[in-house]
């Protein structure tokens, strides 16, 4: 079984675990990536703007979120950023809407890829008006100037796992 396979597999396993499960399958999946080598263009920074749009797993849905780089080279470290923007998603079988703002610290170890992990303050509308501060961690691989796909990993229950396409402009 080829080893992309068992790292899919892996992660629906852990999924559908615990919390450390969810975190811990997330990690791996940055490092796998971090370990590509490619060359190219800085994958974010100041002044981006990205927009992704995905599928959502755990709960079936669709969630799209645009963000914009604000600062570059965080703390002194190269090829950091920070980057800050909107959320939305919605729950399909239980049409549970999620809206919410959140920031994000970038990271490219390599050249295309984007590791980024953040926080989000948000509104659940199907509860009602349910407010939550969820944290989440993601990477986005640009495999054209432009676009790439992204997939992102969050301990709040809608979604907590999403893939998809990103758009950078």
């Amino acid at each position: 079984m080829p080893i992309k396979q068992v790292g899919v597999l892996i992660f629906f396993i852990f999924m559908k675990r615990n919390l450390f499960g969810k975190v811990l399958v997330a990690f791996l999946f940055c490092a796998v990536f971090c370990s590509v080598n490619v060359n190219a263009q800085g994958a974010f920074s100041k002044g981006d703007k990205a927009a992704n749009l995905g599928l959502t797993a755990g709960s079936l849905g669709v969630a799209g979120s645009f963000e914009m780089g604000i600062k570059d080279d965080l703390f002194g470290l190269k090829k950091s950023s920070l980057g800050v923007g909107l959320y939305g998603g919605l729950e399909l079988l239980h049409l549970n809407v999620v809206v919410g703002a959140r920031a994000a610290f970038h990271y490219q170890p390599i050249d295309k890829l984007d590791c980024y992990g953040g926080a989000m303050l948000g509104f659940q509308i199907h509860r009602p008006w349910v407010a939550f501060s969820p944290i989440f961690i993601g990477a986005r691989y640009y495999f054209k100037e432009k676009m790439g796909v992204f997939a992102e990993f969050g301990t709040w229950d809608l979604p907590y796992a999403q893939i998809g396409l990103s758009f950078k402009f």
